[in-house]
């Protein structure tokens, strides 16, 4: 389990700006199934709220964001 663990930091670290958590998931739907979760949080080039969302700030990061959940699935399915 450690070395997926380190194989999770080291995808991280490639994108300093993007941060990772582990999570309790106690308070989810999903306890009874999975024991926590991933959690990883990007950047945006401003803060938004339901007065100035714009779709071109999400979708600025969501090319990164799908190849990093792709590079996590490969570990996860070749975790053993």
């Amino acid at each position: 389990m450690a070395n997926l663990y380190n194989n999770i930091v080291n995808i991280f670290n490639k994108d300093p700006n993007i941060l990772f958590e582990i999570s309790n998931i106690d308070f989810s739907e999903y306890k009874q199934s999975y024991k926590c979760a991933l959690v990883f949080v990007v950047p945006h080039a401003e803060l938004l709220s339901i007065n100035n969302y714009k779709d071109v700030l999400i979708t600025e990061k969501y090319e990164p964001c799908v190849i990093l959940i792709i590079k996590i699935q490969f570990l996860f399915y070749n975790f053993s």
